[in-house]
């Protein structure tokens, strides 16, 4: 639930949490966007949630693309390796990534999971996808 007192808007153009350390962001459900300008949904750009696959879409795109695809020159989507259970909060990676994706929720290294070498541990374990985006 979305409360005034959860939500700042400021003087700018741009919302922000009223909390302290800020909040995760959950986009709710399968197949969701973010998308940003005046068209929402599969007609607008931004980004999108495809069955799983992090995809994005430039204002002048006609198809919208895999982040994998190249999104600013040598961004690399990897799989980590580990038992996606609800259980399972570890998972290892071959480089510290840059945000990790797990069921749809975009997490930080300190705001959704830790790193230590190459092991990332989630602070809630994924039930049903995750990629490291290197």
């Amino acid at each position: 639930m979305i409360r005034a007192t959860t939500w700042i808007t400021k003087a700018g153009g741009y919302t922000r949490t009223a909390a302290k350390n800020g909040l995760n962001v959950l986009i709710y459900g399968a197949n969701k966007y973010l998308n940003f300008g005046t068209i929402s949904g599969v007609s607008g750009y931004g980004f999108r949630d495809y069955g799983g696959v992090m995809q994005y879409r430039n204002s002048l795109d006609a198809d919208w693309k895999d982040v994998e695809q190249g999104v600013g020159g040598g961004v690399t989507v990897e799989t980590p390796t580990g038992a996606i259970n609800a259980v399972n909060a570890s998972f290892n990676v071959s480089a510290v990534p840059k945000w990790v994706v797990a069921d749809g929720i975009i997490n930080f290294d300190g705001a959704g999971y830790s790193i230590a070498g190459l092991v990332i541990t989630m602070d809630v374990p994924p039930s049903q996808y995750i990629r490291a985006i290197i």
